[in-house]
């Protein structure tokens, strides 16, 4: 295989560098739901912004270190800012067969309150994750994820109010992908279920019961033709907004 640096610059997804992975990655062609698109305790910047990142790739480790505004803006690139590192290692596990096994972390330096103590308002947040997915054979792969952040603070975007944010403190998921060759050799079929967890601060500090959020998703991809797929698509949420 082949390796190399390469590095990009100008209005950068943050999201394309971190947390990647083959099985529950794009919301037009996998899973729908988000906790199956990227870990939802990852705080990534309000939008694609100005950022700058690069990466390494070779055949058993890739490595990737990026820079992003942290509020959407083109300014105070500086100061609010979203910085995370990955590192993925592809040990091939099984012969031939694709496998990644990405951990990463990340922080968030705008200006954040801490729950317990209001007085504290320039905080920074972070956290940090795994992605795993990993191809059994020519027709099946499994896919996990875990991550973690701070969830002692939150960002308060309207400086009147406070505890209109919810924290989180962890999230994991996995899931299965066969090629199942029902309608069409192409067609695809996808399952997962996961939790969000809210923070136990954030849960003290507002009196709310803050539950565990369940999540389950199911799909079958029938590809059509080469241009036409049709994907009937089940999410069953359990305790959404943490039953509050």
């Amino acid at each position: 295989g082949t390796s190399g640096f390469k590095m990009s610059f100008g209005k950068i997804d943050a999201g394309a560098v971190i947390d990647d992975n083959a099985y529950a990655n794009d919301e037009t062609e996998q899973f729908l739901g988000g906790i199956f698109v990227n870990s939802p305790v990852i705080d990534f910047p309000d939008d694609n912004s100005f950022g700058v990142n690069a990466i390494f790739e070779s055949e058993k480790i890739d490595a990737a270190v990026e820079y992003v505004s942290a509020d959407g803006a083109w300014q105070d690139i500086t100061k609010n800012i979203f910085i995370s590192a990955q590192i993925n290692l592809k040990p091939g596990i099984i012969r031939e067969k694709e496998g990644n096994y990405r951990v990463y972390a990340w922080t968030n330096t705008k200006k954040y309150t801490k729950w317990t103590d209001p007085s504290e308002t320039d905080c920074s947040n972070y956290g940090f994750g795994i992605s795993f997915d990993q191809q059994l054979n020519d027709y099946a792969g499994v896919f996990a994820r875990y991550g973690w952040e701070d969830g002692k603070v939150y960002f308060d975007s309207d400086p009147l109010t406070s505890g209109d944010d919810v924290s989180l403190s962890q999230s994991w998921s996995f899931g299965l992908q066969l090629k199942p060759s029902i309608l069409n050799e192409n067609d695809v079929f996808a399952v997962a279920c996961g939790q969000i967890v809210p923070s136990s601060d954030y849960k003290e500090a507002n009196g709310l019961k803050g539950e565990t959020e369940n999540h389950f998703e199911m799909y079958y991809k029938w590809q059509v033709s080469d241009y036409l797929s049709v994907t009937p698509d089940i999410q069953i949420i359990q305790n959404p907004f943490g039953n509050d």
